[in-house]
């Protein structure tokens, strides 16, 4: 347990703020007619440094990812099919940094949080996006 402990508490790159898809699910945006609402709390972590564990959306590509989607689970709930805005980051790594799938591995990843608008990552839309400066 006190490894365990050590990890979790270690485990968070220095300056960066430890977020979960729970908090985020917690705070779906809304569909407005012409417009999405993010909700305040979602909004006031646009451009800054966060860490995340998810999982790495499937694609047909497997190795050397300079941009994955990163969502809340493994489930049936979301593989196969759009997940909800909410339970979905994209990340694009940085610096020429890239990185090969992990399949029903949890891992993380620390960068830049941001709110980019509906864009299309692959196969599925998205809304939140981190500029990705660690992965594990």
């Amino acid at each position: 347990g006190g490894l365990q402990g050590y990890a979790y508490a270690t485990e968070v790159p220095e300056g960066h703020q430890r977020l979960s898809f729970a908090w985020l699910s917690k705070r779906e945006p809304r569909m407005l007619e012409t417009d999405i609402e993010i909700p305040a709390e979602v909004h006031d972590l646009n451009e800054k440094p966060v860490f995340i564990k998810g999982y790495m959306y499937p694609t047909r590509i497997r190795e050397g990812l300079s941009e994955f989607v990163l969502v809340k689970d493994n489930g049936d709930c979301c593989f196969g099919k759009q997940p909800k805005l909410s339970d979905m980051i994209v990340v694009h790594m940085q610096n020429g940094q890239t990185v090969n799938f992990r399949e029903a591995q949890l891992v993380s990843v620390a960068g830049t949080f941001k709110i980019a608008g509906v864009h299309q990552a692959g196969d599925i839309m998205g809304l939140y996006t981190i500029d990705g400066t660690h992965f594990r």
